[in-house]
C-alpha cells in the first residue's frame, strides 16, 4: 500500500495553492491570445486585402482558409498533444509550446507590414503564421481538465475546467469586435501587433509560474505524481469504455455541428432582424457560450451536482432541443406555414440554445474524465475536442447539400441524437470514489 504520506508523494490537500487562481488565469489568458486571430481577417475583407497585397478573385478562398486552419490542423495535433499530456510532467511544457506557437504566429502575420514582399510571399508568409496558431490549439483546448485536476481540490475542478473553457467560445467573438474597430491599415497594424504582445506576454508568464503544485489538490491527482493506482476505485469495465465513446460522440457531435450552424443563423433572419443587429451576432452567441460555461460551474457547485453530471448535461441538451426547435418552427417561411414569431423571440430562443451548448461543453471534460479514470484528463479532452473540430469540418462538406428549409431542423435532430448517446451513459466516478478513500496502490499489489 502507498499511503497518502508517503514520501516523495506530499500529503493532499483539500484547499490547493494559492498559486492555482494565477496558473487560472495565465491559462485564460493563453487561450485568448490563441482564439482572437481567427476573427482578425474576415472582419475586415478590403483592409485585410490591401495590407497582404491579396488579389480580389482569389479573397474569398484565402479568407476562407485563413477561418478554417484552425480545424484543419487541430485533427492532426490533437492526439499527440493528448498522448503527450498523459504524464502529468509534460503537461507544463505541453501549454508552453502552445504558447509559443502562439506568440510565433502572430509575430510572422506582422513581416508583410515590416518588409517588401511580393503577393505570393505575403499569402504564403500569412498562412504559415495563421497554421501555427492553428497548431497550438490543441494546446489550449485539449488541457482544461488537466489544469484543473493538477491544481484544484475536487470541489473546484468543474469551475476551473468551465474558466479555461469558457475563453474557446468568446474569444473568436471579441476577436470580431476588435476588428470591427478597425478602420485603416494603420489601425490594422496596431491590432496585430497588439496580439502579438499579448502571445509573447502570457508565454512568459507561464514560463515563470511553476511546473506542478508542490502538493496534489487530491489524493486522484496525487497518485498520478506517485505512480499508482487508486486501490478504492473500480477497474474501467468494457461496459464503460462505451459510454465514454457515447458522451465523446454526444459531446462533439452537438458542439461540432452548433458551430458550424450557427453560421448560418445572420442568413436565416435577413428581413427578420436590423441588419445592424445581425452584424453583432457571432459576438452574441459566442458571449451567450462563454455565460453558460461559467454559469454550469457555479449551479453545479451550488446545488452539488458533481455527482449527478449526467443529469445536469442532459438538462443543458433538453435546453438546447427546445430552443433551437421552436427557432425552426417559428421562424418565418419555415414549416408549418403560418406560424412564426418577432424577431427578438428567435434571437432569445437562439441564446437560450448557445447558453445551454456553452454549458454543455465543462460538463463532458468532467464526466469524461471520471468515466475514464485513471487515465489522464487529457484523453477526455482529446478525443471530445477532436471529434468537435471533426464534426465542425464535416458540417461545412455537408451543409451545402441541405435545403436552407432543413438547417433547423438538423440541429434539432442532433439535439435528439445526442440526447439518445448520453442518456446510453452508465455513470461512473473514479476519481471522487479514489478522492473519498485516500488510499493509494502501488503497480505490485497491496
Amino acid at each position: 500500500m502507498v499511503e497518502v504520506s508517503s514520501p516523495g508523494f506530499g500529503v493532499p490537500t483539500s484547499r490547493g495553492q494559492p498559486v492555482r487562481w494565477l496558473v487560472l488565469a495565465v491559462m485564460f489568458w493563453l487561450g485568448l491570445a490563441q482564439t482572437l486571430s481567427w476573427m482578425t481577417f474576415s472582419g475586415n475583407p478590403d483592409i485585410f486585402r490591401s495590407y497582404y497585397r491579396v488579389p480580389k478573385h482569389s479573397s474569398e478562398m484565402i479568407e476562407d482558409w485563413l477561418l478554417n486552419a484552425g480545424p484543419i490542423t487541430y485533427l492532426p495535433m490533437a492526439p499527440l498533444v493528448a498522448a503527450l499530456t498523459t504524464r502529468i510532467d509534460r503537461v507544463w511544457s505541453t501549454v508552453l509550446a502552445g504558447a509559443a506557437l502562439t506568440a510565433a504566429g502572430n509575430i510572422i502575420r506582422l513581416l508583410p507590414c515590416g518588409m517588401a514582399m511580393s503577393e505570393p510571399t505575403s499569402i504564403t508568409v500569412l498562412a504559415v503564421g495563421q497554421a501555427l496558431n492553428g497548431f497550438a490549439g490543441p494546446m489550449n483546448a485539449v488541457t482544461p481538465p488537466i489544469i484543473a485536476a493538477i491544481w484544484f481540490p475536487p470541489g473546484e475542478r468543474t469551475l476551473a475546467t468551465s474558466i479555461v473553457f469558457s475563453i474557446q467560445a468568446a474569444g473568436p467573438a471579441l476577436g470580431f469586435v476588435l476588428a470591427l474597430m478597425v478602420s485603416t491599415e494603420r489601425h490594422f497594424t496596431v491590432l496585430l501587433i497588439g496580439e502579438a504582445i499579448l502571445g509573447v506576454a502570457v508565454t512568459v508568464a507561464w514560463m515563470v509560474l511553476p511546473k506542478l503544485p508542490r502538493v496534489p489538490p487530491s489524493v486522484s491527482q496525487g497518485l498520478r505524481g506517485a505512480g499508482a493506482v487508486a486501490a478504492s476505485s473500480s477497474p474501467v469495465t468494457r461496459r464503460q469504455w462505451v459510454s465514454f465513446g457515447c458522451l465523446m460522440v454526444a459531446g462533439g457531435l452537438l458542439n461540432g455541428v452548433f458551430q458550424g450552424w450557427s453560421n448560418t443563423i445572420p442568413t436565416q433572419l435577413e428581413g427578420v432582424l436590423p441588419g445592424a443587429l445581425l452584424k453583432w451576432f457571432s459576438f452574441i452567441a459566442g458571449m451567450a457560450c462563454m455565460a453558460g460555461s461559467l454559469l454550469v460551474a457555479l449551479v453545479t457547485r451550488v446545488l452539488n451536482l458533481e455527482s449527478k453530471l449526467k443529469l445536469t448535461l442532459l438538462c443543458t441538451i433538453f435546453l438546447q432541443l427546445v430552443g433551437f426547435t421552436l427557432f425552426t418552427v417559428l421562424l418565418p417561411g419555415s414549416p408549418p406555414a403560418g406560424v412564426s414569431a418577432p424577431g427578438l423571440v428567435l434571437m432569445f430562443l437562439i441564446v437560450l440554445g448557445s447558453v445551454a451548448n456553452g454549458a454543455m461543453s465543462p460538463l463532458v471534460y468532467e464526466l469524461g474524465s471520471e468515466l475514464s479514470y485513471p487515465s489522464s484528463e487529457g484523453l477526455s479532452g482529446g478525443v471530445f475536442s477532436w471529434l468537435l473540430n471533426a464534426f465542425a469540418l464535416l458540417l461545412l462538406v455537408v451543409l451545402p447539400m441541405v435545403p436552407s428549409t432543413m438547417d433547423g431542423q438538423l440541429m434539432a435532430g442532433t439535439c435528439l441524437v445526442g440526447a439518445g448517446l448520453v442518456a446510453a451513459v452508465q455513470e461512473r466516478y473514479g476519481r471522487q470514489e479514489a478522492d473519498r478513500e485516500g488510499v493509494l496502490m502501488d503497480g505490485k499489489g497491496p
